[in-house]
């Protein structure tokens, strides 16, 4: 990737603060790089969204980070991954990391994700446990982020099957509600980006633009900037 060097950052971006979830756990696995964050919060939920107007706010998310001139950029939303991720990654010249379910045949897990990603030929192609499209939890905790308290999760939990052995969160926003509902339905309940920072390692190191020195920095840009910052620091 020529006049692309190590020190660049990476640009992180969701629909609001669920890739915060993500961000955090690539500052801890890559404590040497620096990284930007967007999150299009008065834009959320994308979940429910139609594909013309999720390319269109991609590419405004797409726009902001090149023009950070970022070494990679890492896709922290479901939705867009499952939807977009071809579109994403021709509309860019560095290293796109998509976060996805995990391939899954196990009929007795279960998946939690927005309409747009259960709908997605990933999930139908890949996922063959129990998928269930939940309308409006990312926009719950998008709005109660500081109060996550308030978020009623019974609902939720009454649609799991009682012979599930194991929940995904397909959606980033509902890792700010995962002891909660892991302690509700006393069942596990795992996250679906516990792999980008695997694949982001390897992207980085094939093109020589692993930072592994000194300490990184995170810049937070966009109308939300100030919000998304808060969240990180307080919540994560």
């Amino acid at each position: 990737m020529k006049n692309f060097n190590e020190n660049l950052p990476i640009g992180v971006f969701d629909s609001g603060i669920g890739g915060l979830c993500v961000l955090k756990d690539l500052q801890n696995y890559f404590p040497s790089e620096n990284f930007v964050y967007y999150g299009d919060n008065l834009k959320a939920p994308y979940g429910n969204k139609d594909i013309s107007t999720l390319k269109a706010l991609t590419i405004n998310s797409l726009n902001l980070l090149t023009n950070e001139k970022v070494k990679a950029i890492v896709i922290g939303c479901n939705t867009l991954s499952a939807n977009l991720y071809k579109f994403i990654k021709e509309s860019v010249r560095v290293s796109v990391i998509k976060t996805l379910p995990p391939i899954c045949n196990d009929r007795n897990k279960a998946l939690l994700c927005t309409v747009k990603t259960a709908n997605s030929s990933f999930v139908k192609r890949n996922f063959k446990g129990k998928v269930i499209a939940l309308e409006d939890l990312a926009i719950q905790i998008e709005k109660n982020a500081l109060n996550l308290s308030k978020i009623d999760l019974s609902n939720v939990a009454s649609v799991i099957p009682l012979t599930t052995t194991e929940v995904v969160l397909g959606c980033t926003h509902y890792h700010l509600v995962k002891t909660h509902l892991e302690n509700l339905i006393k069942i596990p309940v795992t996250d679906s980006y516990e792999t980008v920072k695997y694949q982001l390692e390897l992207e980085l190191k094939k093109h020589k633009l692993f930072k592994n020195l000194g300490k990184g920095e995170i810049k937070f840009i966009g109308e939300c900037a100030n919000f998304n910052e808060k969240i990180f620091k307080t919540i994560l």
